[in-house]
């Protein structure tokens, strides 16, 4: 089975052993003890109430169950030195705006370090982690799909009065440069049992 708020994709893959389902997580049920593996990735972290669903999925799972998290760091997101210095300050700048609004709208920045605890905490056992990050040059599929994302919030960068429209756009262009080299965000995965009954 696979949840969405929106199934458009998702409801376009033609498998007989997928369920879709439209689905919000924050406000609807999930039946307890019911399957064998609950996974969610890069979800968690954009809900206020992270706590409170990561518990709901927790329940959803069968004794002996697995569940799988996944969810990102972007404390360690930068920019590689040996480019111009003006370059790094404008990208360090603007990446700062960024996390501020992310913040601001309730995002948890650093959910991908807490991940490990969260899952202990909630009674499984087996516990492993890993993560995993990439470097990415201005101009690639990569680096355009951040302008894309950093795009969509220039208006709310731009309200916080921290950075100007113009810097902001100077901003957006290093994801554009190939002279640029940058690394993502770290994406943590963290995975445990419940025990059997």
């Amino acid at each position: 089975m696979a949840t969405d708020t929106n199934t458009r994709f998702l409801a376009a893959l033609d498998y007989p052993w997928l369920e879709v389902r439209t689905h919000d997580i924050i406000t609807d049920t999930l039946p307890a003890g019911e399957f064998d593996l609950v996974h969610t990735r890069l979800v968690l972290t954009h809900l206020p109430e992270r706590e409170r669903v990561l518990e709901k999925m927790a329940k959803a799972v069968k004794p002996g169950g697995w569940l799988l998290v996944e969810e990102p760091d972007f404390t360690i997101e930068s920019i590689a030195p040996g480019i111009d210095e003006g370059l790094i300050r404008l990208w360090t700048h603007g990446m700062r705006v960024v996390g501020l609004v992310q913040r601001q709208r309730g995002m948890d920045v650093t959910l991908g370090q807490r991940l490990f605890s969260m899952v202990l905490d909630l009674g499984f056992t087996s516990l492993a982690s890993e993560g995993q990050t990439c470097m990415f040059q201005g101009g690639s599929p990569a680096a355009e799909a951040y302008r894309l994302t950093m795009e969509q919030l220039s208006a709310l960068c731009v309200a916080t009065g921290e950075i100007n429209a113009h810097e902001f756009g100077e901003f957006l262009t290093l994801f554009s440069n190939p002279s640029c080299v940058m690394r993502q965000f770290l994406l943590m995965s963290v995975w445990g049992r419940r025990p059997p009954v």
